[in-house]
This record gives structure tokens, sequence and C-alpha cells, in this order.
């Protein structure tokens, strides 16, 4: 169907609590701290968040790109709030390629959609939103989980990649080797 539909990213993979989330790094890397809240929201958050943003662009259908191991927990809370949605090769059409060209199937229809929610420090949303830039997306169409109105509006205003979140498409920021590794 051609509806307009809101396309999620979300990072679970357990990489995410080790050490991720540092702040030094995450200011360098990203141009703001980083939070719990945006890099690791719980999942009642998550839920709620795509709830509130699919309210707000008025859309009925949800694409799920995401890592999480067990997604059963988070499928759960989504139906609880209405969501319905579809995720490469396991919810919706029949996957047509392999396991592993998931992420850049993700990342496609993520780069692509009209609209967007993103996990701001993973390095697969960094490269979803270089793209929609690149598109021609405004920056209206993106938003981000634990953002709230000052970040989301200093993002689609002045924000601007630096050198580290551009090399963060490749690599991690790390803070024990003082920038990209």
């Amino acid at each position: 169907r051609n509806e307009p539909f809101l396309a999620v990213h979300i990072r679970r993979g357990i990489d995410r609590r080790r050490g991720f989330c540092d702040q030094e790094s995450s200011r360098r890397c990203f141009g703001w701290n980083i939070s719990q809240a945006m890099c690791y929201p719980d999942t009642p958050a998550v839920a709620e968040k795509i709830a509130q943003v699919q309210r707000r662009y008025g859309v009925q259908h949800v694409f799920i790109a995401t890592d999480a191991p067990h997604t059963d927990v988070l499928e759960q809370l989504m139906a609880s709030h209405g969501i319905k949605y579809v995720r490469y090769g396991q919810h919706g059409p029949t996957a047509k390629l392999g396991a592993e060209f998931s992420l850049p199937v993700d990342q496609m229809v993520c780069a692509t959609a009209p609209y967007f929610l993103g996990n701001v420090p993973s390095t697969v949303t960094a490269t979803i939103l270089q793209e929609r830039d690149a598109l021609g997306f405004s920056r209206e169409t993106s938003d981000f989980f634990g953002f709230g109105h000052e970040e989301l509006a200093d993002f689609r205003h002045r924000w601007e990649p630096s050198a580290d979140f551009s090399a963060s498409r490749m690599v991690l920021c790390s803070p024990a080797e003082g920038g990209a590794k």
C-alpha cells in the first residue's frame, strides 16, 4: 500500500549497556550529552514514544528495525498501545533476501520513510540521518528516543554533523582513545 508510515530504529544490543553512553564521548560524537533514555530507553518508554510520534504524524503503519534478541516484550507493549507494525522478514511480507541483508534493508526503509524515529547514539541511526539529509527530507520528519523539546529543536534547527559523528557511520567513538577509533 502507498500510505505514509513511521520507520523506527531502536538499538537493543547488549553493547548499549557497556559504556556506549559515556557522557564525554557522546558529547564529542553527537553534540549533546546522551542520557540513558536516549541510549537505551526502557521497553515501556519505547512503546509510548512510538505511539506519541505516530499520533503526531497521523500515521497508522509502523516499520520496526531493531537488533533486539527477544522482541516478545516489545511486541506485547506495542500491541497494548494499539501499534500495528511490520519487521523485515518477521511480520509483513516474506523476506526475499537472507537474514544477512536485514540491516541494509532496515536502513534503506528507514532512510526513505516519510517519518523516522531513531536511537540517536546508534551508528545505524547516524547513517539513516545522513541519508535522509542527502535525500532532502525535512528534519521536521525525524524524532528520537529520549529527546525533549530542547534537544529536538537543536537537532532540527542548529545541529550539524561533527567529524566524529560522520566517522561514527563506520566506527564508534571511544572515550579511551580520545575520539574515533
